[in-house]
């Protein structure tokens, strides 16, 4: 079985032993402070796409929010509330722009006996 070695890069004297690390996050995505219930969501204003505690309904056109706040409204609830913690942002966000896509197509079909 072959062994696996772990090399190290040689320290240099000028290097510091300190480590920066960038808190600057994009511009379109914020902390959430304060997560609400549902039913005290008023308006569309008020509604917020959070996942891992971050807002990320920038993430999303006008119209996406739009209709993800109105099937969120048909069900009572904030749908993506139930997210696994921990999920990709990226994922997340996929995955609630296809529920959307997916209850529009539903909601545009004309489905007959035939």
């Amino acid at each position: 079985m072959a062994s696996l070695a772990v090399l190290q890069r040689p320290t240099l004297e000028s290097e510091s032993d300190s480590v920066t690390v960038s808190s600057v996050t994009p511009e379109a995505i914020s902390f959430l402070d304060t997560t609400l219930d549902f039913k005290d969501v008023k308006n569309l204003e008020s509604f917020t796409i959070s996942v891992n505690g971050l807002i990320v309904n920038s993430e999303f056109s006008k119209n996406t929010q739009k209709k993800y706040y109105e099937l969120c409204c048909s069900q009572g609830a904030s749908l993506h509330r139930n997210l696994p913690e921990g999920i990709d942002m990226k994922f997340a966000v996929g995955a609630i722009s296809e529920t959307v896509d997916i209850a529009d197509a539903i909601k545009s079909s004309n489905l007959s006996n035939s």
